[in-house]
């Protein structure tokens, strides 16, 4: 028997997205760090072996996904696409040329 509870506010937590650290762990200088309140510089391969760890235990208790293939399952779906891509425009103010190379 686990002593592990995840609960919501409301309820028992079922589903949760998950974002596979990546190349932004990489990009990070110290202003950014700070910018996005993490202490320090995060090392790659630590988040990547700590962010498994998290996601085999969520994995247990609720379904997980990772964030990059819900956008792909997104991405796949023509008309999905094409709102995702009018949105992102309009709220970056992408028009025109750019635009039509999206």
């Amino acid at each position: 028997m686990s002593n592990i509870c995840i609960n919501s506010e409301i309820g028992a937590l079922e589903t949760v997205v998950l974002h596979q650290p990546g190349f932004e762990i990489e990009r990070m200088t110290p202003t950014t760090a700070a910018d996005v309140l993490y202490d320090d510089i995060l090392h790659l391969p630590r988040a990547l072996s700590e962010h498994n760890q998290l996601e085999f235990i969520l994995s247990r208790f609720a379904q997980t996904h990772e964030l990059l293939e819900l956008l792909l399952d997104v991405l796949n779906i023509p008309a999905a696409r094409k709102a995702l891509l009018d949105d992102l425009c309009a709220s970056m103010q992408v028009s025109g040329a750019t635009r039509d190379w999206l």
